[in-house]
């Protein structure tokens, strides 16, 4: 609350519905003015589509990060890719369509939990295959 108050404006969020929908069941009051509290809300939440690059703008200039779906055990988490660089974490294995979209890479920044296997992690000889 005290970086939104003293910057005057929402941290915007990016996440995708079913990331969103978790955020706003276990952070509701950073989205919205519970009932009888005084604390505005202090996210702005914008909507990831898998398949639409995500344009960031800062001082720096626009920044597009293409969101890459992955498998995280049961669940599908997100990487993206900047250009040559893919930063992966969370993840257990990639989807055929996003292995595909990782060609041409100079850099895979890509998590590994432990040396051996995990149902929602890779391991560090999992991960060092890629």
């Amino acid at each position: 609350r005290g970086y939104v108050h003293e910057q005057r404006h929402r941290i915007d969020i990016h996440a995708d519905e079913r990331t969103m929908q978790r955020l706003r069941e276990a952070f509701g009051y950073c989205f919205e003015t519970p009932p009888g509290s005084s604390y505005p809300p202090i996210v702005k939440p914008h909507l990831i589509d898998h398949t639409t690059a995500v344009v960031i703008e800062g001082e720096g200039g626009p920044l597009a990060l293409e969101p890459l779906p992955q498998i995280h055990g049961d669940i599908i988490s997100l990487g993206f890719r900047i250009g040559g660089l893919a930063y992966c974490p969370d993840i257990s294995d990639f989807p055929l369509a996003t292995a595909d979209r990782l060609r041409g890479l100079d850099t895979l920044v890509i998590d590994a939990l432990q040396y051996n296997t995990h149902p929602s992690h890779l391991s560090l000889g999992q991960a060092l295959d890629w």
